[in-house]
């Protein structure tokens, strides 16, 4: 089976286009495969794994997302401007804009000649009842807080199609500290904490300027990540609603900068967070591994994840 490795900041993925072989995606356990092809060790090494599929909803292509965990995510900034790359100029889709299905919905795409991509990333929503959070385990619900290690972590909670909670690091004095460090420590602890009950995507932010902030990202199913597209869209909402970011901004992550404008409906906008970015060409080639081979494997790796995995009680 051949594969394209992309990257979007340094946020990478093994991009498997099934476009020419429909047939793949029913045959094949993804899930497994993603743990599998995933590992830095013994696979191709990424954070992820994304299947592109025949379109289902008038796209021009579906995208799937598979964490390196193995579970399936709704949305993925980086990974649609990979697909959007690696699809353009293709003669059946020329070098216009292409609509690619996610799971929380059709995205439109735009490829400049300079390989930024201008994403289309829809109406962030926010608040508990749109991230699937289970209000009971909240330490309090306005701000959103939870218990975390021996200390109490406020929050807003947005959906770019995919769930954050953005910890602004200066309502925890964290401004002067490593917030790579801080990311590791707090991430985990919150992405497996019973108020989120299907895990959540952190993202620690910090104001620089009004319209510059720097963003590091601990990725549900993934871990610690150099860029999260879908977290910096995130991020920008909750900080324009707090007054603290401009409409127009850029977002700084470890892997380097992503642009971002926003204005809500309430502002005369249209509600639409869009967000431009590189997508790089790492590689192609052939998993020459035996592909049930790497399911057996994938598996079990999923269940020693699952099975070490730590669930902190709400305070």
């Amino acid at each position: 089976m051949q594969f394209t490795k992309m990257h979007g900041l340094g946020n990478d993925y093994v991009i498997v286009d099934a476009l020419p072989r429909p047939e793949l995606e029913a045959t094949r356990d993804w899930s497994a495969l993603a743990g599998a092809i995933s590992d830095r060790h013994e696979g191709v090494g990424s954070d992820g794994l994304i299947l592109v599929c025949p379109p289902a909803a008038g796209g021009h292509a579906r995208m799937r997302i598979f964490n390196a965990d193995g579970g399936e995510a709704e949305m993925c900034g980086n990974g649609i401007r990979c697909v959007a790359a690696l699809l353009r100029g293709r003669p059946e889709f020329g070098s216009e804009a292409l609509d690619i299905e996610t799971a929380a919905g059709v995205r439109r795409c735009r490829v400049g000649q300079g390989g930024a991509v201008l994403v289309e990333m829809g109406e962030p929503r926010v608040g508990p009842e749109v991230c699937g959070v289970v209000a009971t385990h909240l330490a309090c619900e306005d701000p959103c807080v939870v218990r975390s290690g021996d200390r109490d972590i406020a929050f807003e909670l947005v959906s770019v199609g995919n769930p954050h909670a953005v910890v602004f690091a200066d309502r925890h004095a964290w401004i002067g500290e490593d917030l790579s460090r801080v990311v590791r420590t707090i991430g985990p602890q919150m992405e497996t904490h019973a108020a989120f009950a299907e895990g959540v995507n952190v993202q620690l932010l910090r104001i620089d300027r009004r319209d510059r902030a720097t963003l590091h990202t601990w990725e549900r199913g993934s871990g610690v990540t150099r860029a999260c597209g879908t977290g910096a869209c995130a991020a920008m909402a909750a900080a324009v609603l707090a007054g603290a970011l401009d409409r127009v901004a850029t977002i700084t992550l470890p892997g380097g900068d992503l642009r971002l404008s926003w204005t809500p409906i309430d502002d005369g906008g249209d509600g639409v967070v869009r967000m431009e970015g590189p997508a790089v060409r790492s590689f192609t080639g052939t998993l020459a591994e035996d592909l049930a081979d790497l399911e057996v494997r994938g598996r079990a790796m999923r269940t020693a994840m699952v099975q070490s995995a730590d669930r902190y009680p709400a305070s």
